[in-house]
């Protein structure tokens, strides 16, 4: 018996879930589940006023159920589930399908609905106080929005009538998504868009790659460009162009002009040149170069300190510590820098000073002389004649290696006829030099009658 009773418990929840709220609610307060005493259901009890069955049958006073949940009765409504159910003023029909209550006023059947201030099907309209609305067509209810879904929409604010909106609010308008017009802002989406604010204006061609236009409302900045052609001016400096023809920059402190052609720059000095010139202009001093002719102007002492004509064939210039002066360059030239002087005229004639103990002269290739503090040579036709000293050390030679004489700091001498003769102060005796030079050419006898004879036999 109890399981079949929790079988049915189980069965009456179910109906119990799918079953409207105030249902629910009548249906368990008729069953011996929440009735005033409070009866046990496993009970049977067959008093006229108390009749327990239950599920089948059960009354209480003035409270019925038959095959509970299914149908009950008492003084405040009737129900038969799902079909029918009336709990004092709400009313159902296949609830959730319909509901209704006659004293509020309010209900819905299927997705028809009413109340006190709306009446509609949704979605088809809804006519009410606040928002109505008959498809595709709503208004309000003073008829300052209305509007046609979901094409139009019209407002005191906010208006559009497909892709054409207008907002009394700001004064903007467009055409969406392509074109925006507003008090501080715009587009034509791609060709270009603008930002006007309190700070800078900003306007971009093809989002900046085409040009732009910057302006800043504070300190008058601004930048300006269309494709490679701009002008900028930032704080105190100017720049503008047309790249790749021509770049300039003005300020104060410093200004230029730069093209392929031409460079012209200023700052604390003036430089100006091109292909074909140079020209600078700084403090006390101005030089100008050409192919053709070259100059250096001293403004201290109002002098040409620097001149050139046709490149290498006339050069001088003429400095407090250095003067020089050329012809036809390398053929003569002269130099006098600080101690140092020198005279040329290559490869005939050099000769250079620097100092008093510094002294080279030369005439490639017949004599060469170069003489400093500790050391000297001396040299006429390369090997034809030779002198080399060094503190007291020296050495001599002529048709070298054949004649030479050496001195040696220590006092010892030597001289040599080769590959004859050869003397040493160190040999005590002319016999002993006599000995070595005959060893020597005795030597030299053999050696040559020995590759006379090799040279016979290959024949």
């Amino acid at each position: 018996m109890i399981r079949l009773y929790c079988r049915l418990f189980a069965g009456a929840l179910a109906v119990l879930l799918l079953t409207s709220c105030a249902s629910s609610k009548r249906m368990m307060r008729l069953s011996p589940l929440e009735s005033k005493d409070k009866a046990d259901i496993t009970q049977i009890n067959l008093n006229e006023d108390h009749i327990n069955l239950w599920p089948m049958f059960y009354k209480c006073g003035a409270f019925t159920s038959i095959f509970w949940p299914i149908a009950d009765l008492d003084s405040k409504g009737v129900a038969v589930r799902p079909f029918f159910n009336k709990e004092g003023s709400e009313y159902s029909i296949l609830f959730p399908l319909s509901a209704w209550n006659p004293v509020n006023g309010d209900g819905w059947a299927l997705t028809s609905y009413w109340n006190d201030k709306n009446i509609g099907t949704f979605p088809l309209f809804n006519i009410g106080p606040d928002f109505n609305y008959v498809l595709p067509f709503w208004w309000d209810h003073n008829w300052k929005q209305f509007g046609l879904l979901p094409i139009s929409y019209f407002s005191k604010d906010m208006n559009f009538f497909g892709p054409l909106w207008y907002d009394y609010s700001d004064s903007s308008f467009g055409l969406f998504p392509l074109f925006w017009q507003a008090s501080d802002w715009g587009c034509l989406f791609p060709f270009y868009n603008y930002e006007n604010y309190t700070s800078e204006f900003d306007f971009k061609l093809l989002f900046g790659v085409l040009g732009k236009l910057q302006y800043e409302k504070k300190n008058a900045d601004y930048h300006y460009r269309f494709l490679n052609c701009y002008r900028i001016r930032k704080k105190e400096s100017t720049y503008d162009g047309f790249l790749p023809l021509y770049l300039r920059k003005s300020s104060p402190e410093e200004s230029f002009f730069i093209s392929p052609l031409l460079i012209d720059w200023q700052d604390c000095n003036h430089i100006n040149m091109s292909w074909l010139h140079y020209y600078e202009k700084g403090a006390g001093k101005e030089i100008l170069i050409t192919p053709l002719f070259g100059s250096t102007l001293n403004r201290k002492i109002d002098k040409i300190s620097m001149m050139n004509i046709l490149g290498p064939a006339y050069i001088s210039w003429d400095e407090p510590d250095d003067k020089y002066l050329s012809f036809a360059w390398p053929l003569y030239f002269q130099r006098k820098k600080d101690d140092s002087e020198t005279i040329a005229s290559l490869p005939l004639f050099y000769h250079n000073k620097q100092g008093k103990n510094k002294k080279t002269v030369a005439s490639f290739p017949l004599f060469y002389y170069n003489k400093d503090k500790k050391k000297s040579n001396f040299n006429v036709l390369g090997p034809l004649f030779h002198r080399y000293s060094y503190n007291n050390y020296s050495e001599t030679n002529a048709v070298w290696p054949i004649f030479g004489y050496t001195n040696d700091p220590k006092g010892k001498d030597n001289w040599r006829v080769c590959p004859l003769v050869s003397w040493n102060s160190d040999w005590p005796s002319v016999f002993e030099a006599c000995s070595a030079s005959w060893d020597r050419l005795e030597y030299v006898t053999k050696a040559m009658v020995r590759a006379n004879g090799i040279f016979l036999f290959c024949c």
